[in-house]
């Protein structure tokens, strides 16, 4: 900023002290020009750039300072053009310009203004600049090689021969390698000659006969040309040339999977996870691949099965590779196998988020609950500021009946929240509410869930529980409906939301009603717990259904048999509220 301040104080014209003579401002501009290089050694940018101003203020004639003075003006304009005079870039660019005019040959200076050039999208005056050190520097690649991309940006049939006559020079100079005919190649596929494609192609391997890796190259360019016949060649060729190259069977497996060889695809995907040679990264992409494209397969899974065994026997202690397992585990609904994946996972490496995010929700499903308190605050020594990771601990505390000790974590979590997050607010503040509500202290739990419900007026959630424990309290039951209508409204084929509803419903004496919507319920539900078959026989017996209504009560009871007020409306054979 204060170089900024510094650049929007200057009069980019100048002004020479006239008292001096050209000898004397000669002097006392070299003077100060080691000053401001001085300066810029200390890292003091401002106090260089002033000098450097005032240099050229005191000597305009020299070049090279002009083109320091220019390069530095260009760099500010572009850091925050907002904040500086729209003249400033162009004046750079001017003084910039004019040096090289002044000293093309100077090799450092002219390749710094080409990029510069290339920078400000001057792509004309760069290929000039490109094009004339390449005339005079013909033997120096890095030359060649920007003068030839520029041709290949400006596109037009003319420039794409000359930049592969650049290429031809170079290879005629440095003999054939893969960057080289790389860029060729891309030259050739811009004039759309397969033909001339090929013929590079066939060159490369012909000049490298025993080289696997150019091989893979011709394969993967045939593969983009649709050469199906002659990539398949270059890939088995490959393979011959080196058996333990693990790319040439990725490749391969590619290849199966393209033409939709499902058997040999699944061969070389075994041949090239069992090569060391190949990068776990690489292999970690064949293997996400591979079981994307066959877990939905139900009989494929022994084969995935076999090759996560193969590759944790090879790669015991990558986490990446457990992370994945996991996952995979996770989706087929192995979350006890998924948990110990992710132990190891996290282990291995404790720094990854969502490996201990995921270990929680697992021992969550597991209803392993202080497997889940173990790992959270286990997290949290490594992501103390992480809000999922609180609350995620806060629900198993709950689950627990550690009610003060999930109060805690939903409280840090509130402090370290973003204050702008609306939405995440209001998810804390639903959980809040619950917390409340378990603790018997429901006038604490409605205000939090009003204030969630500020927050986001959207949050189905809050929604839901506000509008159901008002329902189990017999109080404000024209809300509780407007709510829980609310929400069936949006998510008409949540079960949790329905039976909700028919409680609501229920509690209005609206029994009819009530039976259709816990008939839904039922329906929908694949696991059925008490609660929702308790509400269920109550709801039939209101609709005159004893029978039916004593069914249900009798389910609820195997389900939670240290339930005594069940145990009363069997054995009374009639609905009870206490």
């Amino acid at each position: 900023m204060g170089l900024l301040a510094l650049v929007c104080s200057y009069n980019l014209e100048g002004k020479k002290n006239n008292s001096l003579s050209d000898a004397e401002r000669k002097r006392k501009a070299d003077y100060i020009y080691l000053e401001s290089q001085s300066k810029s050694g200390l890292e003091d940018i401002g106090s260089a750039f002033n000098l450097l101003r005032r240099t050229y203020d005191l000597d305009s004639t020299d070049i090279s300072v002009g083109k320091e003075l220019g390069f530095n003006m260009i760099l500010i304009a572009l850091h925050d053009p907002s904040r500086i005079d729209s003249t400033l870039l162009d004046r750079g660019f001017e003084m910039m310009k004019k040096s090289f005019e002044n000293n093309f040959d100077d090799y450092y200076s002219s390749k710094l203004y080409a990029s510069v050039c290339q920078r400000l999208g001057k792509e004309e005056e760069s290929l000039k600049v490109w094009a004339i050190l390449d005339s005079i520097y013909p033997f120096k690649p890095e030359i060649a090689v920007n003068h030839a991309e520029m041709l290949l940006l400006k596109g037009d049939t003319l420039s794409v021969k000359q930049a592969i006559e650049i290429y031809d020079r170079l290879e005629t100079a440095q003999g054939k390698n893969l960057l080289l005919v790389n860029q060729k190649i891309h030259a050739y596929m811009m004039r759309l000659d397969t033909l001339a494609v090929v013929s590079e192609l066939k060159k490369l391997t012909e000049d490298s006969p025993g080289s696997s890796t150019n091989q893979i190259f011709s394969g993967d360019i045939y593969m983009a040309l649709n050469l199906r016949d002659s990539a398949l060649y270059h890939y088995d060729r490959a393979v011959e040339l080196d058996s333990t190259n693990g790319l040439a069977y990725h490749r391969l497996a590619e290849y199966y999977q393209a033409i939709g060889d499902s058997a040999a695809y699944d061969r070389e995907v075994f041949n090239a996870l069992s090569q060391g040679n190949l990068e776990i990264s690489d292999k970690l992409e064949l293997m996400r691949s591979y079981v994307q494209n066959l877990y939905t397969d139900t009989l494929q899974r022994p084969r995935i099965e076999k090759l996560f065994t193969i590759m944790t026997e090879l790669h015991p202690i990558e986490p990446q590779l457990r992370q994945l397992y996991s996952i995979y585990l996770a989706i087929i609904g192995e979350y006890q196998q998924s948990a110990e994946q992710t132990e190891i996972a996290v282990g291995l490496n404790p720094s990854e988020l969502s490996d201990w995010s995921r270990l929680i929700s697992l021992y969550l499903q597991l209803s392993e609950y202080d497997k889940a308190i173990d790992a959270g605050q286990n997290s949290l020594h490594y992501f103390p500021e992480d809000v999922s990771l609180h609350m995620l601990t806060a629900t198993a505390f709950q689950l627990t009946d550690s009610l003060n000790e999930a109060l805690l974590l939903i409280d840090k979590a509130l402090e370290i929240a973003d204050p702008y997050d609306r939405e995440i607010l209001s998810e804390i503040q639903t959980t809040k509410g619950d917390v409340f509500y378990k603790m018997n202290m429901s006038d604490s739990a409605f205000v939090y869930y009003d204030l969630a419900l500020k927050n986001n007026p959207m949050n189905l959630m809050a929604m839901n529980n506000c509008a159901y424990f008002l329902a189990c309290e017999n109080r404000e039951l024209d809300r509780a409906y407007e709510l829980s209508n609310k929400v069936i409204t949006e998510e008409p084929e949540n079960a949790t939301y329905l039976d909700t509803f028919a409680w609501v419903l229920f509690k209005q004496k609206k029994f009819e009603e009530a039976k259709n919507y816990i008939d839904k319920t039922l329906e929908l539900e694949e696991k059925h717990s008490a609660e929702l078959f308790e509400h269920a026989g109550d709801i039939y017996f209101m609709n005159l259904l004893p029978a039916k209504a004593i069914d249900f009560w009798e389910k609820a009871f195997e389900l939670d048999p240290t339930n005594k007020l069940l145990e009363r409306k069997i054995k009374e054979k009639t609905y009870l509220t206490q």
